[in-house]
């Protein structure tokens, strides 16, 4: 039996190298009273940001745009910038 769990972590922990991803969030932050606006780039989504930094009831959050980087975002590294939109046909 230890012959065949010791196999089996041996597979789950020898096999190829993970890759780690994250997504990044801009999200916009508007305060009704005083009509400031700020958007705030996260790996956080709206719901997880809410939680960790609650903010007034004058401002609303809204999600803005997202995307997907490859790597770890420990370190305080920069989140990768976002994809560039391909060109359509009216704008060559």
């Amino acid at each position: 039996m230890k012959a065949i769990s010791l196999i089996f972590l041996l597979m789950l922990f020898g096999s190829l190298p993970s890759q780690a991803e994250y997504r990044v969030f801009v999200l916009q932050l508007v305060n009704s009273k005083t009509n400031v606006v700020r958007q705030i780039q996260t790996t956080l989504d709206p719901e997880q940001y809410e939680t960790y930094y609650p903010h007034s009831p004058d401002e609303k959050l809204t999600y803005v745009q997202t995307w997907r980087c490859r790597g770890r975002t420990d370190f305080l590294k920069p989140h990768c910038t976002p994809p560039q939109k391909p060109l359509t046909k009216a704008q060559n």
